[in-house]
């Protein structure tokens, strides 16, 4: 039996536009090491990935993790874009045994999901790029429901 439910790449409005200009939504490069293969990460919670929630830095000057409702606000919108199952095919184990990341980093990851009340076995990647083309819906959050939205032919920054 195949699982047919979709894993989703969360974001924020700011990002988003970004990755709608480009068609494309590209490995993250800002955290990967040298030697660590970057990623596009997905996840198969359907609600929210706690993990997407961004640092904030308070004026003191200590970081601290933004609520899903500040990444609303601040950031201009929470998206997710859906995919099929085969368009992220490695699991946590796979990307362990694939990513080239260091014990260390391996071990910041799981604790970060820990700590978020987020499941590092729920997380998947792609090493490639993922186009527009393998997305299968692109959600926006309103209020607390998930609203497909129709996207342009073109890129537009009314989005």
């Amino acid at each position: 039996m195949s699982d047919e439910r979709l894993l989703w790449h969360y974001t924020h409005g700011v990002n988003f536009r970004s990755i709608l200009h480009d068609c494309l939504i590209k490995p993250a490069t800002d955290d990967a090491a040298e030697g660590e293969r970057p990623a596009v990460w997905f996840s198969r919670n359907e609600i929210w990935e706690p993990t997407a929630n961004k640092v904030f830095w308070s004026p003191d000057g200590t970081p601290r993790i933004s609520t899903t409702e500040e990444m609303l606000r601040h950031g201009q919108g929470l998206i997710r874009i859906g995919v099929k199952r085969e368009t992220a095919p490695h699991n946590w184990d796979e990307f362990v045994r694939l990513s080239g990341a260091s014990e260390r980093t391996l071990r910041a990851l799981k604790s970060t999901a820990k700590a978020r009340g987020s499941n590092h076995k729920d997380w998947f990647v792609s090493f490639d790029p993922v186009p527009r083309e393998k997305w299968v819906v692109v959600e926006e959050m309103r209020g607390s429901a998930w609203v497909a939205l129709t996207l342009p032919s073109t890129f537009s920054t009314d989005i």
